[in-house]
């Protein structure tokens, strides 16, 4: 996957840089899609939130889709994501906005293919 980049909320913090996503199929054209290495060593406050878009699109069938979630993030976060693709090459495209009480900061997007049986 390419790399991600974003600044955390809490701006002294360690950037939210994200660039790893793994594919555990658990069915045929199913399984989840775990976005790594997103975290903080912010301890002065409660952990941001990152609300996560990950777009999807079969280049074997066609189809495609969007999903979404918020995850806090803290030391070694990860998102995980439920991908009902079908079979074939899924391209993903991930991005995200990290928010705190006062503010939210869109990271940049990124790209990559996992593999679906």
């Amino acid at each position: 996957m390419s790399t991600c980049f974003g600044l955390s909320p809490y701006i002294v913090d360690q950037p939210y840089i994200a660039s790893r996503a793994f594919f555990y199929q658990d069915g045929p054209g199913t399984g989840t899609v775990t976005l790594a290495d997103v975290s903080s060593l912010w301890f002065f406050a409660p952990p941001y939130l990152s609300d996560t878009r990950l777009d999807w699109h079969n280049k074997t069938t066609g189809a495609s889709g969007t999903l979404t979630a918020t995850t806090p993030i803290g030391m070694g976060s990860s998102v995980n994501l439920r991908l009902d693709s079908g079979a074939g090459d899924v391209e993903i495209t991930r991005s995200a906005v990290n928010r705190n009480a006062l503010w939210s900061i869109p990271t940049t997007s990124c790209t990559g293919t996992v593999r679906v049986n």
